[in-house]
């Protein structure tokens, strides 16, 4: 779902709006270095490569964790044989930070010669991680975290588009539920699309609801937001087993080891042939050193997946 264009590009006004410095001459295609700090999921690398094609460059991405400075070297010497034929290419450096201040020195004679145009990726403060001579051979940029209303038509827009998003799936996802998968990313694009992606992939009937959302924020870790869900859920229908099961999965990886047994139960009332839930029982009794418990749980889990009772022939009443 990354932009084609700087038009599908969403937040950044203060950089990316029409007549802004920045915009304009990004347009214009007269790219210099730079340095994009910003925190996850704010579009620093797909900012980067519509930067470049916007300049007509090829743009050649790595990372400063899983690359070392041989290879970026090899890439600038080829950069170098490129532009003396007319080729122009831009480096693009993700987590440029991890590099040392040493390391960093590598890539002042290729940028001061223009052999590269370096774009190099922050979450931290370019001030005090990125060497004194290449910042000050760089223009920084800051970019903010997303707003909510922005990750809201991100969404839509993965629901909508059925090549590069989730439309061939026809999901239905009421407005709130985006709204919240939205505030629990704290605008971070790449996490709220792949909170989206989970629930599509849980979803009942092609319909993502609010026990569904939470099971997805939970497995995203996102714990607070996922109890809100099941709360939410539980306030509209008290009735349903899988958001207070989900409640006590939630509530043991918050170490709240009494509510989770009691959602876990409730959830059991409801619904015994939810094996999960037994498993999710045996487990916080375990944590909480009630051995027996714990154990004694564990059986009934396990008789549950042999024997379900729905899988005995019911007696049939004739009538008579």
């Amino acid at each position: 779902m990354r932009p084609r264009s700087l038009d599908e590009q969403l937040g950044q006004e203060h950089i990316l709006a029409p007549g802004n410095a920045p915009r304009t001459q990004i347009e214009s295609g007269r790219l210099t270095s730079l340095i994009l700090w910003g925190p996850p999921g704010s579009g620093k690398t797909t900012l980067a490569a519509l930067m470049a094609r916007q300049a007509g460059s090829s743009f050649v991405p790595f990372s400063a964790v899983l690359s070392g400075i041989k290879e970026i070297k090899a890439v600038m010497v080829d950069a170098e044989r490129g532009r003396r034929m007319g080729r122009k290419t831009v480096l693009f450096i993700d987590e440029i930070h991890r590099f040392n201040k040493a390391q960093q020195d590598a890539f002042l004679p290729y940028v001061e010669r223009g052999d590269v145009t370096l774009i190099g990726a922050t979450t931290e403060n370019p001030s005090f991680e990125v060497n004194s001579a290449l910042l000050s051979r760089t223009k920084v940029y800051p970019l903010r975290a997303l707003e909510t209303t922005d990750v809201v038509a991100l969404l839509r827009r993965a629901l909508a588009d059925p090549k590069r998003g989730l439309g061939h799936l026809q999901l239905v996802v009421a407005d709130e539920l985006l709204e919240e998968i939205a505030i629990a990313s704290s605008g971070d694009a790449r996490a709220a699309l792949h909170t989206l992606e989970i629930a599509a992939e849980a979803a009942v009937a092609g319909v993502i609801d609010r026990p569904i959302l939470a099971d997805a924020l939970q497995r995203q870790g996102r714990l607070d937001a996922a109890a809100t869900c099941c709360h939410a859920a539980l306030a509209l229908d008290p009735q349903i087993a899988a958001a207070h099961s989900n409640l006590g999965l939630v509530r043991r990886e918050q170490g709240r080891l009494d509510e989770a047994e009691a959602s876990c139960v409730r959830a059991l009332e409801l619904d015994p042939e939810m094996t999960e839930t037994h498993g999710h029982l045996s487990f916080s009794k375990l944590l909480r050193g009630d051995l027996p418990g714990g154990f004694a749980e564990y059986e009934r889990r396990r008789e549950w997946m042999e024997f379900p009772p729905s899988s005995f022939p019911q007696p049939q009443w004739d009538g008579s």
